[in-house]
């Protein structure tokens, strides 16, 4: 089902569409927060889609349908079953027209200037197939946690060698998978439908190790971390990070955008690799005390044991 609004903007024929991708499930409160900072955005050339997962109840379609009747650039799908968290990220991508995309989760809230601040640098410079600015963390009761940069992209000078090292170690980077990116990009790299725990870690990576991306300093991303969610997670799926670990290595082996020269690479990057792994193994089992406090950089779900 696909419905969309009325309502019609003004919007400069040189100001290139740009698709907002909101996959959601049974939380309407998050979504109305979404969608609040979104359709607030100062860059007007927005196409909105929302993917409802087959939530149970008429909460989700309720808050879309409100947005729908004051905002045309809304369009609205609702799936008949639950086809898992991969689907949903990959249908609103497949729906995507504009030249640029992004993805906008529930529990995250972006400034007003957020999209205009991300394409100004991706319009401007070819080179860079994704964009993205420092991100402020709260956790669950809205307390302010720490900020995260990415200096170091700058400070190696897009060097795609040092980069790489870097990424495979730094779980953080995955904050750009809430950035911005060019679309006909994103979509080479978001091709494998399988579920696999860290795959915005995994595609990053690639990404990382393929073309150049860029760092905004500026902070107009907020991320929750909901340490309640992370430590059912993982109560159920104690070795989910061993699994990211085996399936580091085969999955940029396989990648069809990393060039052949560069997958030498990859041995390399797997000793950062296992350093990050026993960190945060070790956060979660040794008293918080005993692990270096940079551990802490590594992940969200390092504060869930805390």
């Amino acid at each position: 089902m696909v419905e969309t609004g009325e309502v019609n903007y003004c919007i400069s024929s040189e100001s290139p569409l740009v698709s907002v991708g909101i996959p959601c499930y049974n939380r309407p409160d998050g979504l109305k927060r979404t969608l609040e900072c979104i359709t607030n955005q100062t860059y007007r050339n927005l196409e909105i889609i929302v993917s409802d997962n087959c939530s149970p109840g008429p909460e989700i379609e309720a808050v879309v349908k409100e947005f729908i009747s004051k905002d045309s650039r809304i369009q609205y799908y609702r799936h008949g079953e639950n086809k898992g968290l991969t689907f949903n990220f990959q249908f609103v991508l497949e729906k995507a027209t504009g030249e640029y995309f992004m993805w906008a989760a529930d529990d995250d809230i972006c400034e007003p200037d957020f999209i205009r601040t991300l394409l100004t640098p991706l319009n401007s410079h070819l080179e860079f197939s994704a964009a993205m600015c420092s991100t402020k963390r709260i956790n669950e009761r809205g307390q302010f946690v720490d900020v995260v940069r990415f200096p170091q992209i700058e400070n190696m000078k897009y060097n795609s060698f040092q980069i790489s090292l870097f990424a495979a170690s730094h779980v953080n980077l995955t904050f750009f998978f809430h950035g911005l990116f060019r679309t006909d990009v994103i979509r080479k790299f978001n091709k494998n439908p399988d579920e696999i725990f860290g795959k915005d870690f995994l595609i990053i990576c690639d990404m990382l190790m393929s073309t150049r991306i860029h760092w905004v300093n500026k902070v107009l991303f907020t991320k929750g971390i909901d340490n309640t969610r992370n430590t059912e997670y993982l109560d159920k799926n104690i070795f989910c990070w061993l699994k990211l670990f085996f399936n580091f290595a085969p999955y940029l082996a396989k990648s069809k955008n990393i060039p052949s020269l560069r997958k030498f690479w990859i041995p390399l990057m797997m000793i950062n690799h296992m350093i990050l792994i026993g960190k945060i193994y070790a956060t979660m089992i040794l008293p918080p005390k005993t692990v270096l406090n940079t551990a802490t950089e590594y992940s969200d779900i390092l504060y869930s044991k805390r």
